[in-house]
């Protein structure tokens, strides 16, 4: 164009007279070889603004690890609620003012772990539910005569210490009757005569056939909204009961283990978290206990 054809200052004659040919090729020569500075300003403000996105976008992922593990770790009340409403066929807590909670053990008995489990919750005029997996039954069955007698309530925990929501349907059935058949005379009765039945999956994780399939067989579901992750560890139990302790509301359903790894774990945790709770004048109920608590 004409204007990148202007003569310089430099090139321009005293002439008035306009530029030759030869001119406007020198003017285009001098312009080429000494281009004008580019102005980089806006090319590194968008350089910027491309590595935050990318880092943005880099973190979410770790983000979302840490936002899950704190949930998991702490179990916000938001976050148990939301689940109340959205399964109310699941026990997670129960809504009350009452200062109550339900204990809940899992995985027994063992014939040199739950006898001690047992004296402490006596000791502490304390009950229970235990979620019995039925082949530790097969092993030591007077154990859960004297769960019953001691005035502390049964549930299913399946046949076998695997994933329930990994088994078939007819696997699960299956070691759901299993259970069953071995715990029905244990069952609490309720005010018409009938048991009182509870069920938790293995490994903590239903799904919507399983939930189904437990009803049939009149069963309720019943998770949790303290878990203190104590089968992560197996030497913490001062630690897991301030955790509790930390966390306890009215209405919570608190998980604990009779398991081989927390043997002298489980029970360290009760010597410390029942005095405790007790003295806060908590009552440590069952859950049927529990569910006869006033809602609020």
């Amino acid at each position: 164009p004409p204007s990148l054809l202007r003569l310089p200052p430099s090139l321009r004659t005293s002439s008035s007279s306009p530029p030759t040919s030869t001119d406007r090729i020198r003017s285009l020569s001098s312009l080429l070889s000494s281009p004008p500075p580019l102005d980089m300003s806006g090319v590194r403000f968008l350089a910027v603004a491309l590595s935050a996105l990318a880092a943005v976008l880099a973190a979410i992922p770790l983000l979302a690890f840490v936002v899950a593990g704190w949930s998991i770790a702490v179990q916000p009340r938001m976050a148990v609620k939301w689940m109340q409403k959205k399964f109310p066929n699941v026990l997670f807590f129960k809504p009350t003012q009452d200062l109550a909670v339900a204990l809940t053990i899992d995985d027994g008995p063992h014939e040199d772990i739950t006898p001690e489990l047992l004296d402490i919750l006596k000791e502490n005029d304390c009950h229970a539910t235990w979620f019995i997996i039925g082949s530790n039954m097969d092993a030591c069955p007077e154990i859960v005569s004297r769960i019953h007698t001691e005035g502390h309530e049964v549930g299913n925990h399946t046949m076998y210490d695997v994933a329930s929501w990994q088994l078939s349907q007819e696997e699960f059935v299956d070691q759901l009757l299993a259970a069953d058949s071995r715990l029905s005379k244990y069952y609490f009765k309720d005010g018409e005569g009938g048991p009182i039945k509870w069920f938790r999956p293995g490994h903590g994780f239903f799904t919507k056939k399983m939930l189904e399939t437990v009803e049939v067989y009149q069963y309720r579901t019943a998770l949790g909204s303290l878990f203190p992750l104590d089968t992560l560890f197996t030497n913490q139990g001062r630690n897991i009961a301030r955790y509790l302790l930390w966390r306890i509301h009215p209405g919570a359903v608190l998980i604990l283990h009779d398991r081989v790894p927390q043997k002298k774990q489980t029970a360290k945790v009760l010597r410390s978290l029942l005095p405790e709770l007790k003295r806060k004048g908590y009552s440590i109920v069952s859950l049927s206990e529990l569910l006869k608590l006033n809602r609020t």
